[in-house]
């Protein structure tokens, strides 16, 4: 776990590959940091996954006929979703380490954003 403010731009650099490095559920990509019951959103494109409990409306909303069916695509739908979180970090972990490295906010959370992973490097999100 990376402590919530390091002044050291190599010490930040140093702990964000050793974070990038971990295994087992200390990994970036571990199952367990990924919503339980994930599902594709149907056929549309681009895909789209979501939290099923999101989309039923939390736990206490009653699952409907439509949501059995978004339920069969779990199991790949996380299969999926890790395969592509590790290959991102397996891209990206350099320019992760160096972004965090010349982040100049006071938190660490707030160099690497979704918006600069996936909008502007990755260029897999809309």
């Amino acid at each position: 776990k990376m402590p919530k403010r390091v002044k050291s731009s190599k010490t930040r650099r140093q702990l964000t590959e050793d974070a990038l490095a971990a295994k087992g559920k200390d990994a970036v990509c571990a199952e367990g940091r990924f919503p339980q019951n994930l599902i594709l959103m149907g056929d549309e494109k681009p895909q789209r996954y979501a939290d099923l409990d999101e989309v039923r409306g939390g736990k206490q909303n009653p699952i409907t006929s439509h949501h059995f069916k978004l339920m069969e695509s779990s199991k790949a739908s996380k299969t999926d979703v890790l395969e592509t979180c590790e290959a991102l970090m397996e891209a990206f972990r350099s320019d992760i380490a160096a972004r965090a490295e010349g982040h100049k906010g006071s938190r660490i959370y707030g160099a690497v954003t979704e918006h600069w992973l996936c909008h502007r490097n990755a260029k897999i999100c809309s």
